[in-house]
Formats: C-alpha cells, structure tokens, sequence
C-alpha cells in the first residue's frame, strides 16, 4: 500500500459541506470522499487525454457511431 501524506487545500464553506455531506451519505470520511472524487476527475481527464490521442493516431480514419454498431453491436 503506497504512503499517504498529509496535504492541506482551501476550499470554500459551501464546497466543503458539499463533500461532507456527500461523505455522510456515503457512509465514508470527508478525506475518503476528496481522494475518490481526485481520483475521478484525474481518470476522466487520462480518458479524455488518452481520447485524443487515439483520434491523432487515426488520421481522420474513424467511422459513426451507427457504423460501429453495425460492425461490433
């Protein structure tokens, strides 16, 4: 398991009692919730990275979205 550190960050009040209640609900710690929530925005942005380098590798060679689900369903 990797070393965790000790960060600390500025949020705003309403920012703050957002995730808190978010962690609430969830039934996790505030600091469980702000690693969860880093860890999917730092994956959505890889996604979207890895997206358009997949598009510059295509050269202009992709097909429709109906096309594709023709070929693969």
């Amino acid at each position: 398991m990797a070393t965790k550190q000790l960060t600390t960050i500025r949020l705003d009040e309403g920012l703050l009692s957002w995730i808190k209640e978010l962690a609430d609900f969830n039934g996790i710690s505030t600091t469980k919730m702000v690693e969860e929530i880093l860890s999917e925005k730092m994956q959505d942005e890889q996604d979207y990275l890895d997206a358009l380098a997949s598009i510059k590798e295509s050269d202009g060679n992709t097909i429709s979205h109906a096309e594709m689900m023709k070929r693969y369903g």
